[in-house]
């Protein structure tokens, strides 16, 4: 997943967005040999459109938590 697909999903380019690609591209790295049992979890402080494209996470599915306090702060784990 390149920058330029998440920012056409986000809109505007900012640093927050580039953080959130950053942050989630690690994330993405560390967990990728989980299993498809686990489901990956993020919970961020600030609207990080990154994490929806990338890893997938969204709110409908409880797998993306907003607190939107305006902090740079993402925490991801697995649900298991």
């Amino acid at each position: 997943m390149d920058f330029n697909t998440v920012a056409q999903f986000h809109g505007p380019v900012w640093p927050g967005l580039s953080i959130g690609y950053r942050v989630t591209l690690l994330a993405a790295n560390y967990f990728k040999d989980r299993s498809k049992a686990e489901e990956l979890v993020a919970i961020v402080e600030n609207r990080s459109y990154a994490i929806q494209v990338i890893n997938s996470c969204t709110c409908e599915e409880k797998t993306l938590i907003l607190k939107i306090f305006g902090e740079c702060l993402h925490i991801f784990q697995t649900r298991r």
